[in-house]
């Protein structure tokens, strides 16, 4: 300097071409967790950048202890390329080395999201069945980051899309027990019949979450096989039964019925090809047995929620019906059963003349009992004639016990000599009047066989 100048000036002359701080470029709006690009780069005192700074390149050139550069406030960052988490604003930054750093704000959003699920409309109660639960996000056309990708590789940047983000299904809102069996697949069990709604709920990285709401009716229906078949190894008998509420059906039979609480079933006791019912069984999913008419024989079943289906299953035994037209041993029996056919004759008058059996109208030259087995339905009809022998010989006795005590009474007579004298009368009696009564019984006979001819 000159005389009489001040001192001398000392100061600190960077040129340029030198970095002295760091600089930091991202969007001011991004999508939550996708990718963006950041630019990093030293500048020299001018603000002129100088280098740009890989924050992983730099690290493993440095060994890795302490990297020149560090980010702050990302999802990931790897020199080219970051993400953030999440709606809302987002603080990132970047240290260097040389000492400082740089920090900006970056507001992220999520996109919306639609779910749309499949499920039945309508389900029998207690029987489980699938809502499956889509998305409307497919693989998004979203371009790598130049030079690598989230893990440092190298990926093709042609490569036009990834994979689209992982979506987490829940069900949120059920009144019966939901599990998921695979993403976006439940398996739902109906407890009770009636009208529900089922909300489920989907969550992706990026994307707003979203519900559905699936409603659902269920009902009580079970599905209903009814047959008869008989004990002689016969199936398939078209038998007419009837419901409790008055429907009229005919087997065999199979249906679905819906809303059924109590099944009631009414199975004719004979039919007219000669069965008569011998029990009715059941089988299936559930329900349990109840008999109305306290008879001993199950005529029906209350259903039950989750019921599968119900078999009914009339079992019938060939019978034979025999009637006995003024004689016992009339009713339906078992095919081939034994059969105590009886005669009861009667009175032509009541006390003093009886009957006896002249024959059997159905089965003739059979005596007044005897037994015959049931092969087919038979109607038996005895045909009885008056007993004038045993009227006779009723009133000869008693008219011999008159005459025997009175001539005791007037002539002393022995004993035995009335007795005989008795006897021998009967005897005369009985001589002069059994042809006269046997020409009648004939009479009659013959009568009746012309009238039976006529007919």
């Amino acid at each position: 300097g000159s005389p009489g100048a001040a001192g001398p000036a000392y100061g600190t002359v960077t040129p340029g071409g030198v970095p002295v701080s760091i600089e930091m470029a991202v969007p001011s709006v991004v999508h939550s967790g996708e990718d963006f690009p950041v630019a990093i780069h030293t500048v020299d005192p001018f603000g002129i950048p100088v280098e740009r700074v890989d924050a992983a390149a730099t690290a493993r050139q440095a060994g890795g202890d302490v990297p020149p550069a560090a980010a702050t406030g990302f999802l990931y960052h790897n020199g080219t390329a970051a993400a953030v988490s999440g709606a809302g604003s987002h603080l990132v930054g970047v240290l260097h080395s040389l000492g400082g750093g740089v920090q900006e704000e970056i507001v992220s959003f999520l996109n919306p999201m639609n779910l749309t699920a499949d499920a039945p409309p309508r389900v029998a109660a207690g029987k489980p069945f699938e809502i499956r639960v889509t998305s409307s996000l497919g693989a998004l056309d979203v371009l790598p980051p130049v030079g690598g990708s989230r893990d440092g590789g190298n990926n093709d940047a042609s490569s036009a899309a990834r994979a689209p983000p992982y979506i987490s299904y829940e069900v949120t809102d059920s009144p019966w027990p939901a599990e998921q069996t695979a993403p976006g697949v439940f398996l739902v069990t109906p407890a009770t019949p009636g009208d529900v709604a089922i909300t489920v709920r989907g969550h992706a990285d990026g994307f707003e979450p979203s519900t559905v709401s699936v409603p659902v009716h269920s009902e009580m229906a079970v599905r209903l096989e009814v047959d008869a078949v008989s004990e002689d190894g016969g199936s398939g008998l078209q038998v007419g039964f009837s419901l409790r509420n008055g429907t009229e059906l005919v087997t065999p039979f199979e249906a679905t019925l819906r809303h059924p609480e109590h099944l009631q079933f009414g199975f004719p006791e004979t039919l007219d090809s000669g069965y008569g019912l011998l029990d009715v069984s059941y089988g299936g999913g559930g329900g349990y047995l109840t008999d109305e008419d306290g008879d001993g024989i199950y005529d029906g079943v209350r259903v039950m929620p989750g019921d599968d289906s119900i078999t009914v299953t009339a079992t019938y035994e060939r019978s034979v019906q025999v009637f006995v037209n003024g004689g016992s041993g009339g009713g339906i029996y078992p095919y081939g059963a034994d059969v105590q056919v009886r005669a009861e004759p009667g009175h032509v008058i009541p006390y003093l003349v009886p009957e006896r059996l002249a024959y059997w109208e159905g089965a003739p030259g059979k005596p007044p009992s005897f037994v015959m087995e049931a092969h087919r339905d038979t109607e038996l009809t005895a045909v009885y004639e008056p007993d004038y022998a045993r009227v006779l010989y009723v009133v000869l006795a008693g008219t011999a016990a008159a005459v025997g005590y009175t001539a005791y009474r007037k002539a002393g007579s022995r004993i035995s000599y009335v007795i005989g004298g008795a006897l021998d009368g009967m005897a005369r009696a009985g001589r002069e009047m059994a042809p006269r009564a046997a020409a009648t019984a004939r009479g009659k006979r013959g009568e009746e066989a012309r009238r039976k001819d006529d007919y």
